[in-house]
């Protein structure tokens, strides 16, 4: 049926993201939904869907302007999802816990940590990047694609890509893509072409960016990523290997590293973004620009020598 009489919030709900509440990193990941025990996305998606739907999806402004249009992408995100704090939100966050620990018992329950990124920071963050025509955009540790199809809305990429371990959530992010891509006429999205992609992000990075001519604009809400202290190194890595030179990340609350050796890497630091969050408090928001040497990265480079955006050997 139509989307705008399925979805479970109003717009309206985007007015109470500005409340944080003080949790611990530790709370935060990605932003997708996982399935609990003895359900399947399709029971999942129903008790959703049971929640009252007040209000349509909002109709975006033909031409607007960032501000406009970054807003107009944020209550069309809202209404489909419900805010960071919303009951739809909150249901998220039960079965995400429920779903990690079926699957991968407590080995991984640390840097699988559910959350949902605030979109207005997220918005901030993509401003220092700057977009650029015929690029594309990944989120890695998409959960249910709600950042990939805002970036969708506001940008015209080449391609919005997520990277998501889970099948449920990827399951979920190929259903909420199909939903909004049905109604986008109707409301007047201008969505970009998007993919979801199911798998760990070493292996699925790779064949993803074959498939993207030009650079990229890489966003990942590491703060519960598996890190040396505050340093990414290990995604550092795959990021230098996959990514062309000139490509931007993001990445929430840790840091990438660079490989001072002779044909190593750079990311330099473009800026910084410290907003609050949810899920956090607050957050600091760091962008990238990655630099390399025209020989391409060896992924089997050892973690041995890189360095911090502070110059902090890790």
């Amino acid at each position: 049926g139509d989307i705008a009489d399925t979805i479970a919030s109003s717009a309206r709900d985007q007015c109470t993201t500005a409340r944080v509440l003080p949790c611990a990193p530790a709370t935060c990941r990605s932003h997708g939904v996982a399935m609990p025990v003895g359900m399947c996305c399709t029971e999942a998606r129903d008790a959703e869907s049971a929640a009252p739907s007040p209000s349509p999806l909002p109709l975006l402004l033909p031409h607007p302007d960032d501000d406009q249009r970054e807003g107009g992408a944020a209550e069309v995100i809202t209404s489909l999802f419900g805010g960071v704090d919303s009951a739809k939100a909150l249901f998220r966050s039960s079965v995400s816990e429920k779903q990690v620990q079926r699957s991968f018992g407590f080995s991984r329950t640390a840097e699988l940590t559910y959350g949902e990124f605030d979109l207005h920071f997220f918005f901030a963050l993509l401003r220092v990047t700057e977009p650029r025509p015929h690029e594309s955009f990944v989120d890695i540790g998409s959960g249910c694609g709600r950042l990939v199809l805002a970036a969708a809305i506001a940008y015209e990429w080449e391609l919005a890509a997520g990277i998501e371990v889970l099948a449920d959530l990827h399951a979920l992010a190929e259903d909420a893509h199909a939903r909004l891509a049905a109604a986008s006429e109707d409301i007047g999205v201008a969505l970009a072409p998007c993919v979801h992609v199911c798998g760990e992000v070493s292996d699925a990075l790779p064949p993803l960016l074959e498939r993207c001519p030009s650079t990229s604009v890489a966003f990942i809400y590491a703060t519960c990523w598996p890190s040396a202290g505050p340093y990414l190194t290990e995604l550092s890595l795959s990021l230098a290997a996959s990514l062309k030179t000139g490509s931007r990340v993001v990445t929430v609350d840790k840091q990438l590293v660079s490989d001072d050796r002779a044909f190593g890497w750079d990311f330099q630091l473009l800026g910084r973004v410290e907003m609050a969050n949810y899920n956090t408090y607050r957050s600091t928001g760091y962008v990238y620009e990655l630099i390399k040497p025209s020989k391409p990265v060896n992924s089997d480079i050892a973690s041995c020598g890189h360095t911090g955006a502070d110059g902090v050997v890790s």
